[in-house]
């Protein structure tokens, strides 16, 4: 006889060699059903909260450009001059110079954010449900 293999995803497949009684194929099914959705929920987490970072950094990168450069030069007449001017000079891309270390480093924190906060949230849930049940029990 042989044993069920472990993948790495975790779900449990039979071997070809082994026989498959009806209840076994229906466990086997259950945690193959349960294992994807499980995933699911806490990626969609992590890839929400990297495109809201990147978002974030793409819209307001421009700004902290333009307020770097009136910072950095005391001559500059104001923040609309200084971007008609790094625009004629730079074209739109002049306003996203230095742009990969923010956007990396704000989807990194974004992503790290939302994922652990769908965890921690089932997390509190499910504590949240057994505490109430057992309260209820104690009265």
């Amino acid at each position: 006889p042989s044993h069920p293999i472990s993948t790495k995803s975790n779900l449990i497949i039979n071997s070809p060699m082994q026989q498959s009684s009806p209840e076994s194929s229906s466990t086997s099914k259950t945690q193959q059903e349960q294992a994807p959705s499980f995933f699911a929920n806490y990626l969609t987490g992590f890839v929400a909260g990297s495109a809201g970072g990147c978002a974030g950094v793409l819209a307001g990168h421009p700004f902290d450009t333009i307020r770097v450069r009136l910072q950095v030069n005391p001559e500059n007449r104001g923040f609309f001059p200084t971007l008609i001017d790094t625009v004629k000079r730079e074209k739109v891309f002049g306003l996203y110079k230095g742009l990969l270390s923010p956007l990396v480093g704000e989807m990194a924190n974004n992503m790290i954010l939302f994922g652990v906060f769908d965890l921690l949230d089932d997390w509190s849930s499910s504590f949240q449900s057994n505490n109430a049940e057992s309260l209820i029990q104690d009265c």
